[in-house]
């Protein structure tokens, strides 16, 4: 009777000892972390990623093809400045519409009128901003669990966000590095305006500056509404490099 007491009691210890340490073996069976775990470990990789870039400039190159009862091919070139998360200069560096030469006013006529004026810098912004000063359940009620996944080689975190502050964005799908917490991918649903009928945006981030992820590749597609029974249709697409900014 005394063994078997004896040995129920080790049982009972060794049970004990697996659920003390079972988050830890989940976790590094599955890479897995809780919700509250991962959303931590973003929100202080998104603060550090702003305080550390500093000052620095992204060279975009947008090509925008439309359909609809006129088609065109609108190519611009844009420098533009950031200081952490926030745009703080931006520089029209040329634009053509249809091989055909146009100035910095009529770029900005012509972009009002396809999109009014959504572009992948003010999503970024609004989700690095909103999560850079996100708190416990501040950032705990606008994202939910979505699971694992990889992309381009890199296994993920999927987040469902939805951002506050915005009537532009509807929701986000947010990839995240198990290894290092940083974005890798971000999708953003939204309808920037009443003209819009559906919109959709891939934001595909690469390492750069100081090590960081930054957009690299961006691809949108909007449906416009149009006095025609056909909506007209718009696809874009962006490559950007970056570098220091002087000063």
């Amino acid at each position: 009777m005394r063994m078997r007491n004896e040995k129920k009691h080790l049982w009972t210890l060794a049970l004990c000892l697996l659920v003390s340490l079972a988050p830890g073996l989940i976790l590094a069976a599955g890479n897995v972390p809780s919700k509250e775990a991962l959303i931590e470990s973003l929100v202080r990789r998104v603060q550090a990623k702003g305080e550390q870039l500093g000052k620095y400039q992204a060279n975009m190159m947008t090509t925008t093809q439309g359909s609809g009862r006129r088609d065109f091919k609108l190519a611009v070139e844009r420098r533009v400045t950031y200081e952490g998360h926030r745009k703080t200069a931006e520089q029209f560096v040329k634009g053509s519409v249809n091989g055909r030469t146009i100035s910095e006013s009529q770029y900005n006529r012509f972009k009002d009128r396809m999109s009014g004026g959504s572009d992948h810098a003010e999503a970024a912004e609004l989700i690095d901003r909103s999560l850079a000063g996100a708190q416990g359940d501040a950032a705990g009620n606008r994202l939910s669990w979505e699971g694992t996944e990889e992309i381009r080689g890199i296994p993920v975190f999927k987040l469902k966000y939805t951002p506050s502050g915005s009537s532009k964005f509807n929701e986000a799908y947010l990839y995240i590095d198990q290894a290092e917490y940083d974005f890798v991918r971000v999708q953003v649903h939204g309808k920037p305006n009443e003209r819009v009928q559906s919109f959709k945006m891939t934001i595909d981030f690469q390492k750069s500056l100081k090590g960081y992820y930054l957009p690299a590749l961006i691809h949108s597609e909007a449906a416009l509404k149009t006095k025609r029974a056909a909506a007209a249709k718009l696809t874009s697409e962006t490559r950007v490099k970056y570098s220091e900014a002087e000063g």
